[in-house]
Protein backbone atom coordinates (compact mmCIF):
# COMPACT_ATOMS: atom_id res chain seq x y z
CA UNK A 1 0.00 0.00 0.00
CA UNK A 2 1.04 4.12 -0.17
CA UNK A 3 1.31 3.90 3.27
CA UNK A 4 3.97 1.00 3.63
CA UNK A 5 5.89 3.08 1.06
CA UNK A 6 6.17 5.89 3.09
CA UNK A 7 8.47 3.69 5.35
CA UNK A 8 9.79 1.13 2.94
CA UNK A 9 13.63 1.58 3.24
CA UNK A 10 13.59 1.89 6.89
CA UNK A 11 11.99 -2.01 6.89
CA UNK A 12 13.96 -3.26 4.87
CA UNK A 13 16.76 -2.01 6.14
CA UNK A 14 15.75 -3.88 9.17
CA UNK A 15 14.58 -6.65 7.48
CA UNK A 16 18.43 -6.78 5.54
CA UNK A 17 19.87 -6.64 9.13
CA UNK A 18 17.97 -9.87 10.64
CA UNK A 19 15.04 -7.82 12.79
CA UNK A 20 11.97 -10.19 12.44
CA UNK A 21 9.11 -8.61 10.76
CA UNK A 22 6.75 -9.71 8.61
CA UNK A 23 4.70 -7.64 5.63
CA UNK A 24 1.25 -8.27 4.35
CA UNK A 25 -1.39 -6.19 2.48
CA UNK A 26 -2.68 -4.61 5.60
CA UNK A 27 -0.34 -4.95 8.70
CA UNK A 28 3.38 -4.78 9.42
CA UNK A 29 3.85 -7.12 12.39
CA UNK A 30 7.37 -7.11 14.22
CA UNK A 31 8.72 -9.57 16.39
CA UNK A 32 11.59 -9.32 19.11
CA UNK A 33 14.21 -9.46 17.63
CA UNK A 34 17.77 -8.47 17.97
CA UNK A 35 19.33 -7.86 14.50
CA UNK A 36 22.67 -7.27 13.63
CA UNK A 37 24.47 -3.58 14.06
CA UNK A 38 23.76 -1.14 10.96
CA UNK A 39 24.70 2.16 9.60
CA UNK A 40 22.04 5.15 9.39
CA UNK A 41 22.71 7.85 7.04
CA UNK A 42 19.91 10.32 6.66
CA UNK A 43 18.21 11.54 3.41
CA UNK A 44 15.44 12.74 1.49
CA UNK A 45 12.30 10.54 0.35
CA UNK A 46 12.73 7.54 -0.43
CA UNK A 47 15.55 6.83 1.72
CA UNK A 48 15.88 7.36 5.63
CA UNK A 49 13.95 10.12 6.92
CA UNK A 50 15.27 12.69 9.39
CA UNK A 51 12.16 11.60 11.71
CA UNK A 52 12.98 7.75 12.19
CA UNK A 53 16.57 8.37 13.24
CA UNK A 54 16.36 8.67 16.89
CA UNK A 55 14.22 5.59 16.70
CA UNK A 56 16.03 3.52 14.44
CA UNK A 57 19.66 4.98 15.92
CA UNK A 58 18.32 4.00 19.56
CA UNK A 59 17.09 0.51 17.90
CA UNK A 60 20.80 0.09 16.76
CA UNK A 61 22.59 0.48 20.21
CA UNK A 62 20.58 -2.64 21.40
CA UNK A 63 21.90 -4.42 18.03
CA UNK A 64 24.92 -7.27 17.74
CA UNK A 65 28.00 -5.35 16.13
CA UNK A 66 28.73 -1.84 15.15
CA UNK A 67 27.93 1.15 13.18
CA UNK A 68 27.08 4.61 12.51
CA UNK A 69 24.65 7.02 12.75
CA UNK A 70 24.78 10.40 11.03
CA UNK A 71 22.01 13.11 10.49
CA UNK A 72 22.90 15.14 7.58
CA UNK A 73 19.24 16.90 7.48
CA UNK A 74 19.18 18.07 11.38
CA UNK A 75 22.75 17.70 12.69
CA UNK A 76 21.18 18.75 16.07
CA UNK A 77 19.69 15.29 16.64
CA UNK A 78 22.56 13.84 17.63
CA UNK A 79 21.92 15.61 20.63
CA UNK A 80 19.93 12.70 21.78
CA UNK A 81 23.49 10.59 21.82
CA UNK A 82 25.23 13.12 23.93
CA UNK A 83 22.32 12.28 26.76
CA UNK A 84 23.38 8.10 25.91
CA UNK A 85 26.92 8.99 26.15
CA UNK A 86 27.22 7.90 29.65
CA UNK A 87 25.33 4.51 29.31
CA UNK A 88 26.02 3.46 25.81
CA UNK A 89 29.10 2.56 23.90
CA UNK A 90 29.58 5.37 21.18
CA UNK A 91 31.90 8.03 20.52
CA UNK A 92 30.39 11.41 18.86
CA UNK A 93 32.31 13.53 16.00
CA UNK A 94 30.21 16.67 14.59
CA UNK A 95 26.93 14.70 13.36
CA UNK A 96 28.16 11.27 13.93
CA UNK A 97 28.29 9.00 15.96
CA UNK A 98 29.73 5.69 15.77
CA UNK A 99 28.70 2.80 17.81
CA UNK A 100 29.13 -0.81 19.17
CA UNK A 101 25.57 -2.45 20.12
CA UNK A 102 25.19 -4.08 23.00
CA UNK A 103 22.03 -6.23 24.32
CA UNK A 104 21.83 -4.19 27.80
CA UNK A 105 22.15 -0.91 28.51
CA UNK A 106 21.95 0.10 32.21
CA UNK A 107 18.68 1.99 33.53
CA UNK A 108 19.70 5.81 33.63
CA UNK A 109 17.81 9.08 33.98
CA UNK A 110 17.56 11.06 30.95
CA UNK A 111 16.76 14.22 29.60
CA UNK A 112 14.67 15.12 26.45
CA UNK A 113 15.53 17.99 24.27
CA UNK A 114 13.02 17.76 21.63
CA UNK A 115 10.01 15.84 20.12
CA UNK A 116 12.37 13.08 18.15
CA UNK A 117 15.01 13.01 20.59
CA UNK A 118 12.17 11.97 23.35
CA UNK A 119 10.58 9.48 21.06
CA UNK A 120 13.56 7.66 20.88
CA UNK A 121 14.40 8.19 24.26
CA UNK A 122 11.04 6.25 25.45
CA UNK A 123 12.28 3.63 23.12
CA UNK A 124 15.68 3.53 25.31
CA UNK A 125 13.71 3.67 28.52
CA UNK A 126 11.05 0.93 27.48
CA UNK A 127 14.00 -1.61 26.79
CA UNK A 128 16.21 -0.65 30.17
CA UNK A 129 14.04 1.13 32.32
CA UNK A 130 14.76 4.93 33.48
CA UNK A 131 13.34 7.96 34.32
CA UNK A 132 12.80 10.26 31.25
CA UNK A 133 12.70 13.97 32.52
CA UNK A 134 11.29 16.52 30.51
CA UNK A 135 8.64 13.50 28.78
CA UNK A 136 5.58 15.54 28.06
CA UNK A 137 7.42 17.15 25.35
CA UNK A 138 6.61 13.79 23.39
CA UNK A 139 2.60 15.06 23.71
CA UNK A 140 3.53 17.63 21.05
CA UNK A 141 3.73 15.73 18.49
CA UNK A 142 2.33 11.89 19.07
CA UNK A 143 -1.60 11.88 19.59
CA UNK A 144 -2.50 9.85 22.62
CA UNK A 145 0.84 8.90 23.12
CA UNK A 146 0.46 6.99 26.73
CA UNK A 147 -2.51 4.83 25.95
CA UNK A 148 -1.19 3.85 22.77
CA UNK A 149 2.19 2.47 24.07
CA UNK A 150 0.23 0.72 26.77
CA UNK A 151 -1.89 -0.74 24.51
CA UNK A 152 1.51 -2.10 22.91
CA UNK A 153 2.63 -3.42 26.22
CA UNK A 154 4.48 -1.04 27.32
CA UNK A 155 4.17 -0.80 31.38
CA UNK A 156 5.43 2.60 31.92
CA UNK A 157 4.36 5.59 35.25
CA UNK A 158 3.60 8.77 35.06
CA UNK A 159 5.13 10.76 37.51
CA UNK A 160 4.21 14.46 37.16
CA UNK A 161 5.37 15.41 40.92
CA UNK A 162 7.97 18.75 40.72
Amino acid sequence: SSDLNQIRYPVDLLIKHGYKIDINKDNIISYKSRGEAFDIETSEYPLLPTDMQPLLGVLSLFSRGYGKIVDNIYPSRIQLYKELNKIANINIIGNSVYYIGSDYLATSTVKANDLRNAAGLFLYSLKSGGTILNYKIIERGYQDFYKKIKYLGAKITINSKK
